[in-house]
């Protein structure tokens, strides 16, 4: 991220998981405020974006955990006169521990209908997220690991994919998904088993978690 040459930016950082086979962006509610908004800041001047982006995440995660976390541009737009640039929040060690304190009221995850429902964000910029999300894996399947929950079954890593809307044929069939994901997983390791199993009314099933680094 390089130095900017102008000021008074508004930085808002998206974290974006597929919770309940949803894709869902994380908003914030401040004291004071009856309005539901992105972690955000603005940048200052001669500040460098990656110390912006820092500081917005602080305001959920705490200041001590902002340096697990890589940001990467979704895109710059114009917004009521301001100048946005939005990033999307990926931790590298792929789970959040969310913090209250003085400032925040509450926050949540919305998914599309609900934001629209809301007036919080319509159809169009949270299908350019979607896609943004979905792109993002489909370059490097290793990437679903940003938006998946850190214990997971394979059933819910097949889910999770098609959930992003990444629609190759093998993640619509249980063994071809396996299949594929073997293949995957051993040339490009992204997922190992932990000695945990998920219990429910199925068939106990293994839990798999992600790899703090592609081997």
């Amino acid at each position: 991220m390089s130095n900017p040459k102008y000021c008074n930016i508004k930085v808002n950082i998206f974290f974006v998981r597929v919770i309940s086979n949803s894709l869902k962006i994380l908003f914030i509610k401040n004291k004071g405020s009856n309005f539901w908004e992105l972690p955000n800041t603005v940048l200052t001047e001669n500040e460098d974006l990656s110390v912006a982006c820092k500081r917005a995440a602080s305001l959920l995660i705490g200041q001590s955990h902002t340096e697990d976390i890589e940001y990467k541009l979704i895109d710059n737009i114009i917004c009521k006169g301001l100048l946005e640039t939005n990033y999307l929040s990926l931790n590298k060690k792929f789970s959040y521990n969310f913090l209250y304190n003085k400032n925040l009221k509450d926050l949540t995850w919305f998914y599309d209908k609900e934001l629209t429902e809301n007036n919080i964000v319509n159809n169009i910029k949270f299908k350019k997220i979607s896609n943004f999300v979905r792109e993002f894996v489909r370059s490097d399947y290793a990437n679903v690991r940003y938006f998946i929950k850190n214990k997971f079954t394979l059933s819910e890593l097949q889910k999770t994919f098609i959930n992003l809307g990444i629609n190759k044929k093998q993640f619509h069939e249980k063994r071809n998904f396996r299949k594929w994901l073997f293949v995957q997983n051993k040339d490009n390791l992204f997922i190992e088993e932990t000695n945990l199993m998920q219990h429910g009314n199925h068939r106990p099933a293994k839990l798999y978690k992600p790899l703090d680094r592609i081997v």
